[in-house]
């Protein structure tokens, strides 16, 4: 029998500034899921109002001022955790996500303890820079965790709600999600992965790819204590 499902889970959406996506993505989520953690990462574009007020699964927490994805990613979880749900999907808020896949990930945790959404690289697909990116940071990641990792830069992932509290990321920004790949990695947690689409929509223009590559290897190699 299967442990994990939606009606014990959690979905944890940080969002800044996707006041046009949210809609649309709440709409999309499948209706058994047990919860929904909205973070508001200081949004000035009045993204929280559009979230509604009128669904008991729903909680909305926020951030007084911009603090970075791992910030608001580590608010979710800990709430994800406080509430005794038994497994987390993380989720970016701009639809390069389908939330309809949610059982997929959900259904391979009864097998594996974190579950990474990867796409596809090709670039027929995915833009030159960013399939570079991925394959350098994957990588990098792969080697620091020991474990074979294919898409280090998916932030759609699942978690089993016993073991998330030791992988949380310390991060403030974009690297705490490697952070936890390499945590996990390091603690010989069982990895699964499923394959999803490569999405690229409008959110490609908000990324200077060679800033995220050498900035990620610099604080990957030289800065921080964990990694």
């Amino acid at each position: 029998m299967n442990h994990f499902s939606e009606s014990n889970t959690a979905l944890v959406i940080p969002f800044y500034n996707e006041r046009r996506f949210l809609p649309l993505l709440f709409s999309r989520i499948p209706a058994n899921i047990a919860g929904i953690i909205f973070i508001d990462d200081g949004s000035s574009d009045g993204s929280a109002e559009v979230i509604p007020r009128n669904d008991s699964r729903i909680f909305l927490l926020s951030h007084s001022e911009n603090r970075g994805k791992g910030a608001a990613l580590r608010t979710g979880m800990l709430k994800s955790l406080e509430s005794g749900f038994s497994a987390t999907i993380t989720l970016d808020a701009d639809l390069q996500h389908p939330p309809e896949i949610v059982p997929d990930l959900v259904n391979l945790l009864n097998l594996h303890q974190v579950v990474i959404g990867t796409r596809n690289f090709t670039f027929a697909e995915m833009p030159f820079e960013r399939v570079l990116s991925n394959i350098i940071t994957s990588l990098i990641i792969s080697r620091k965790s020991g474990k074979r990792i294919k898409d280090s830069q998916s932030g759609y992932r699942a978690f089993r709600n016993d073991i998330l509290r030791q992988i949380l990321p310390e991060s403030d920004d974009y690297i705490a999600e490697s952070e936890m790949l390499i945590k996990a990695g390091r603690l010989n947690l069982n990895l699964g992965e499923l394959p999803i689409p490569a999405l690229y929509g409008e959110e490609t223009s908000k990324i200077n790819n060679r800033q995220v590559i050498w900035g990620f290897i610099r604080k990957i190699i030289f800065r921080r204590k964990f990694l």
